[in-house]
């Protein structure tokens, strides 16, 4: 059963692989996140590909993330202090 399992996914990821017409930029993905912080709190690094005068790159994908980011800002769940947790120190 395990052994089938592993085949069928192996398979279904090279068909994947050789079926699929497009492109992926990982960092595309990483940046769309920036973004969208920039978006929602006005602050954030932008690289060149998302500058307003050069703009290559489409908006379309961040702006998933900006319902994300606005939640967060309204509900005031954006500060530092949920994303750190301290832990005691152990020797």
């Amino acid at each position: 059963m395990k052994r089938k399992y592993v085949v069928g996914v192996f398979i279904y990821r090279i068909a994947l692989a050789l079926l699929t017409r497009s492109i992926f930029q990982p960092d595309e993905f990483f940046q769309s996140l920036e973004i969208a912080h920039n978006v929602v709190f006005g602050y954030g690094k932008l690289t060149w590909e998302w500058q307003p005068n050069v703009a290559i790159r489409s908006i379309v994908y961040p702006a998933l993330y900006v319902p994300v980011y606005w939640i967060l800002r309204v509900t005031g769940l954006d500060t530092t202090g949920l994303l750190v947790c301290e832990f005691p120190i152990v020797p």
